[in-house]
């Protein structure tokens, strides 16, 4: 059982790192998965037939009631935001955080086009199940308590036609054992998209939205473009749900190693593109959103930051650094009255088709007219909080991919 489902958790990882792809994410779900191989799950019986429990016509169990899917999820109420499939696994999710507050998956087993196919715990011509995972992130809680099912429950799982954004999908899901019913219907994406009128939802945060976004403005300025690696891509938030700025870098089969970079902002009505950089620029120099509400420092260390990358992005032109760079993150620390900054630049270069790390450190003051650069510090050295004289402070580690 525990080698099943291990296999249930690794396929889950691989589906969700194609999605993120963060380094980070990587280390950190792999810590989480051994955590969860010693919970708890549900299933005593184990089947062992290597052929997914998939047919090319629906079962007729009983009619999927005609909603927006919703029900129970180990007895909490659950109603569904968004929903992906990708390498077998559909999952549905209600929560905006990276890990949702309440989701499903649904491990089909089954790495083909989904469109069309139905999966019925009531087969009786398959033997093999699609393994099921209820996940429930507690209040006050940052991480997910997951049981897996490999019976003891009822389903049938009917995908439609596929779509441009997705396949569209019904469901009707009973674990009693489990205190868990979910019904109704719904549209799954391929990426970390929403869907909303047959539209995607531009007012969803996410890094796929970005890339849907930023591409479409691409293929509208040429259609004929062959966009390559994706880099940089990031967003940032001034507020709960807005203003946000993001990112997108993307390297371009231009016959000579060229980038496009496009700028995207977010207010009441959503996210859309604001401006494309030219290969000269990094975005951190050349803010989208200016005007943030909040306290002093909050106010003055995105003026600062902006003064620390502008420094940042003559460095990399002076140097001829800039056409390799493929990613920059600047972030500048300010005095309890604002009057000094220590600011670091740590940003990515490729070489030899790796992504290596490297950083940069500014000492800003800031005077009547505003920030201005002093001198550059080293990776150890801060300003105190209180009187701003440099001290030292614990080297930190870098992420640049």
């Amino acid at each position: 059982m525990l080698l099943r489902l291990f296999v249930i958790e690794m396929l889950l990882l691989k589906s969700r790192l194609r999605r993120f792809k963060l380094d980070f994410v990587r280390i950190f779900l792999t810590s989480f998965i051994i955590l969860i191989l010693v919970g708890c799950s549900d299933g005593a019986s184990e089947n062992t037939s290597d052929s997914p429990l998939a047919t090319e016509k629906g079962n007729s169990i009983e009619q999927i009631e005609d909603k927006v899917i919703s029900g129970k999820v180990r007895n909490t109420t659950f109603e569904i935001e968004k929903a992906i499939i990708g390498n077998g696994t559909l999952t549905l999710r209600q929560g905006k955080d990276f890990f949702a507050d309440v989701s499903v998956d649904i491990i089909t087993f089954d790495n083909g086009e989904m469109a069309g196919k139905t999966f019925s715990s009531s087969e009786s011509s398959n033997s093999f199940k699609p393994h099921i995972r209820l996940n429930i992130k507690k209040q006050g809680e940052n991480l997910p308590n997951g049981i897996t099912m490999t019976d003891d429950y009822e389903l049938l799982l009917i995908f439609g036609q596929k779509e441009s954004l997705g396949v569209p999908f019904s469901i009707k899901l009973l674990a009693l054992k489990n205190n868990t019913n979910i019904e109704g219907k719904f549209f799954a994406t391929h990426k970390d998209i929403k869907v909303v009128d047959g539209a995607v939802d531009v007012k969803s945060d996410s890094f796929d939205t970005l890339k849907y976004l930023a591409e479409e403005y691409i293929k509208s300025k040429d259609s004929e473009v062959k966009l390559g690696e994706v880099f940089g891509v990031t967003y940032t938030s001034y507020s709960d749900d807005y203003p946000k700025s993001g990112f997108v870098g993307y390297e371009v089969d231009a016959g000579k190693p060229s980038v496009i970079k496009i700028q995207l902002a977010k207010n009441k009505n959503g996210w859309k593109v604001v401006n494309q950089l030219t290969a000269k620029q990094i975005h951190q120099a050349h803010p989208v959103v200016v005007d943030i509400e909040g306290n002093l420092r909050t106010v003055e260390g995105l003026k600062a930051t902006t003064v620390a990358a502008r420094k940042f992005e003559s460095y990399l032109n002076d140097k001829a650094l800039i056409g390799n760079t493929r990613s920059t993150s600047v972030s500048c620390y300010l005095t309890k009255t604002a009057h000094k900054a220590s600011c670091r630049v740590v940003y990515g270069l490729k070489e030899n088709g790796n992504v290596e790390c490297h950083n940069v450190n500014y000492l800003l003051g800031n005077n009547d007219k505003g920030w201005i650069f002093e001198e550059e510090i080293l990776d150890t050295q801060k300003v105190d909080y209180t009187s701003g004289e440099l001290v030292n402070k614990k080297p930190f580690s870098m992420h640049c991919k």
